[in-house]
């Protein structure tokens, strides 16, 4: 038996597919803010139920809204989802299946921005951002799966309550996470210049908090590949190039954006640096600010 978290404020085609694949003895817990959100007028398949989170306090609303569904659900696996890609027939079988096999189940985010000022980001991100979560050391909130009886889930709760990053706390109370690239899904986002630096401050603030030694080791590839730039340019972009492009065909990445990985490096940096100075973002429509990994005020 299965229970399903998917927070979101309307119905879209992932509520769809995924009351499709529930079986009849899972569950859909599709999770939203108020009554009055349009996917809380709705009328749902069996086996579906819209419930109310609430406005958070001292977490971001994706953490209310999954800490939510993790209280009330009640079947031995639990998979964690989001709303913004294809889950595509076979989905839920497949992370189950997983799951099965290894105990606890993440896959890779390919963001795939719409902005120019994104599309410089997503090389560099996509580079780094791989072989962490094949190795089971990050887990991706959109593809959380496990045992009930493999986490604390009162204590994750708990924790989620009080958080900005539901995969990262994810992870920290999950022992031992497998990663299957077969289940990456490309992730369209805005990538404007202000939503590319807000994301930057949660993703940067993220691991200022749970991983220093991971933000400083992304500022010396920073540093490498500019230093690189200034002696050796030409042989720095095609370096860059070749091995960003290396990792988005690992992936299945099927965009051209890794050609500016090259400028895209010195970009992050900057970004990078913003996210360690810059305590407040938006997400979701609501403002933050983040000043430790438990600390977190809910500006608007």
């Amino acid at each position: 038996m299965v229970s399903v978290i998917l927070p979101t404020r309307e119905w879209t085609d992932a509520c769809a597919d995924l009351a499709d694949q529930v079986g009849p003895d899972d569950e859909l817990l599709v999770v939203c803010d108020h009554a009055s959100d349009p996917v809380a007028e709705r009328s749902t398949p069996a086996n579906t139920d819209v419930l109310i989170a609430g406005d958070p306090e001292g977490c971001s609303g994706k953490c209310n809204a999954v800490a939510t569904g993790l209280a009330a659900a009640t079947d031995d696996v639990i998979v964690c989802t989001d709303d913004d890609f294809d889950h595509g027939p076979g989905w839920l079988d497949h992370v189950v299946a997983g799951v099965e096999e290894h105990g606890a189940v993440t896959s890779v985010p390919m963001f795939a921005s719409e902005g120019l000022f994104g599309q410089f980001l997503e090389g560099p991100s996509h580079l780094l951002h791989l072989p962490v979560f094949l190795l089971g050391a990050e887990l991706w909130g959109g593809t959380a799966c496990f045992h009930r009886d493999e986490v604390d889930v009162p204590a994750l709760v708990a924790d989620l309550r009080r958080t900005v990053s539901d995969d990262v706390l994810m992870g920290e109370h999950i022992d031992a996470v497998h990663g299957d690239l077969s289940l990456a899904r490309e992730i369209t986002v805005e990538g404007s210049v202000r939503s590319s630096l807000h994301r930057s401050v949660r993703f940067t603030r993220n691991m200022l908090f749970t991983d220093p030694l991971a933000l400083v080791a992304m500022f010396l590839v920073v540093a490498l590949v500019a230093v690189g730039t200034v002696l050796v340019p030409l042989l720095t972009g095609v370096i860059t190039t070749a091995v960003v492009g290396a990792a988005y065909a690992v992936a299945g990445f099927d965009r051209w954006t890794f050609l500016l990985a090259w400028p895209g490096f010195l970009l992050l940096g900057a970004c990078l640096a913003y996210g360690v100075v810059q305590p407040e973002f938006e997400w979701g429509g609501r403002r933050y600010r983040w000043t430790g990994q438990f600390s977190v005020d809910v500006l608007d």
